[in-house]
This record gives C-alpha cells, structure tokens and sequence, in this order.
C-alpha cells in the first residue's frame, strides 16, 4: 500500500467503500514541481475517501479508471486523462480489469497563472495532443536519465496548460456533437474515412462539425484521426513486433507505409521502426 503522508494524500474513513488500500507506483521521476509515475490498480480495488495536497492528472493507459466525489462520477478509459485540482474528496473503484495510469502530482502554486485557469472541479478529457505528450511522458519515466525529471516537467505544464485551454465554455448541443464525433471515429478510424464521412453520418454539415470539434477539443478531425490510427499501430507493434510494418499500416488505416512513418513520427515523436526496438514485449 502507498503510504498517505509520502504521496501527498489525505486520507479518512469511507461509508461507501471499505478501506483495501491505494495503488502500487512503478518507474517513478521527480522533478521541481512534478511528481510523475506509472500507477498500477488491481482489479477490484476499493480506496477510502481522500484528498490530495496538490493537482492531480491521471492519463490511462489501460483498464478502465474510475473515480467518483460528492458531484458525480468519472469513468475512463485507455487514452483519456482526468485533472483533479487540490483538496477534492473522492474515492475509487476499479473492476475487473484493474487500470494502468500515469500520475503527475503537481504544485501549481510557482505557476499562477495556470491554477487561475485550471477548472475548480475534476474534469475529463480525450484530446490527441494530451495523449501524444503523456506517451512522451511514460518514456521519460520509463527509461529517462538525469534530464528527466527536467523533461516531465514541462512535459506535466504543456499537458496542464491544454487542459486549461480546452475548458472554454460551449453549449451542450456542442458538447453532444463533439463526444458523438469522437465515438463515430473511435468505431470507424480503420476504414478510409475523413470529415465528410463523420458529418454524413452525424447529419450535420461538414463546415458545422469542424468548427464545433476543434472549438470543443482544440484539435481537427483529421488530428483525431491520425491519433487513434497511431495508438492503435503502436500497439500491434508492441504486441506482435514481427509484423510487417506495410501490415500494420493497412491494419490501422493507413495508405501506405510511408503513411504510417510520417504521421506516428509526428504524434509520437519516432519513427514506427524505432519506437517498436524500444518496446515491443519480450
């Protein structure tokens, strides 16, 4: 079990969840203002009610995360990222596939200006360039040197200062439009599709859905796209390296190989070949 008072956490009895302990922190890095690290949750933990110090980000990479406070209840999933500002109550279930996540616990009070635009209740985001930054982020906990704690750093503020861009107030029938576009190409990001497709099938014109997706998510169609099409190569890579990378480019909708090495050297910041060396399983 973490112990409460290293991590930074609050913690204190819990009427709807009995107390079966926290997370097992993995790699860890430490900077100034960053805590980071790779949290494992085994499948059916239960958390007390607790508080942390300071902000909290959690980018999941696997498993489903769920938390809940007294306001409602967040369930994500693979590539979706939860901010938590300091001093919020809350508690946590995870079911039977437990949850893998990176946690950036961050002293906001050296940045002011950010905290000033950072949400005051916990809030959820999938937005592609978050999650290009917190596999940036993972390498650097993974397998970093003594220039990583300075890297996750500012790697932890970008990521921050996207959240606090990305809550710009918009309607909820822009909100509704955005979440059903990200669910249509989630469903869809291995066939030929483009924006044209999405708006046939949302019903909307295709000017309208542009507008609301990147005022609501600060990133194109298109962006959204080429990210899942490069997670979902990244991981066949790592899973089954002996593929042929001309497979996986197919595999994951893209035109060609060279498709694939352009758009996976900008979202994940190496070439397909490269990345694969580094983590395909053993």
């Amino acid at each position: 079990m973490r112990d409460p008072e290293i991590d930074g956490v609050r913690s204190g009895p819990s009427e709807s969840s009995p107390k079966h302990g926290f997370g097992t922190d993995g790699s860890l890095v430490a900077g100034e203002r960053v805590r980071a690290s790779e949290t494992y949750h085994a499948p059916r933990l239960r958390t007390p009610v607790h508080e942390h110090d300071v902000a909290c980000v959690h980018f999941v990479l696997s498993g489903v995360y769920e938390e809940s406070d007294r306001t409602g209840r967040h369930r994500l999933v693979a590539g979706e990222v939860l901010f938590k500002p300091p001093g919020i109550a809350h508690w946590n279930e995870f079911h039977e596939a437990g949850s893998v996540a990176l946690r950036f616990e961050v002293d906001l009070e050296s940045v002011p200006a950010l905290e000033r635009r950072l949400p005051r209740r916990p809030k959820s985001v999938r937005c592609p360039a978050i999650a290009s930054i917190a596999t940036r982020a993972r390498d650097e906990i993974a397998s970093g040197d003594d220039l990583s704690p300075v890297m996750v750093d500012g790697l932890a503020l970008d990521l921050l200062t996207r959240i606090a861009r990305a809550d710009r107030p918009a309607s909820r029938s822009d909100r509704r439009l955005a979440r059903a576009c990200a669910s249509w190409l989630d469903a869809n990001f291995t066939n030929p599709v483009a924006l044209a497709d999405a708006a046939a099938a949302l019903g909307v014109e295709r000017t309208t859905l542009a507008r609301v997706f990147r005022r609501c998510t600060l990133h194109t169609v298109g962006d959204y796209l080429r990210h899942c099409r490069v997670m979902f190569a990244a991981e066949i890579l790592r899973a089954s390296p002996a593929d042929r990378l001309a497979d996986v480019a197919a595999r994951a909708g893209f035109s060609d190989q060279s498709h694939l090495t352009r758009c996976f050297k900008k979202v994940i910041g190496e070439t397909p070949a490269r990345w694969r060396n580094r983590h395909a399983k053993r």
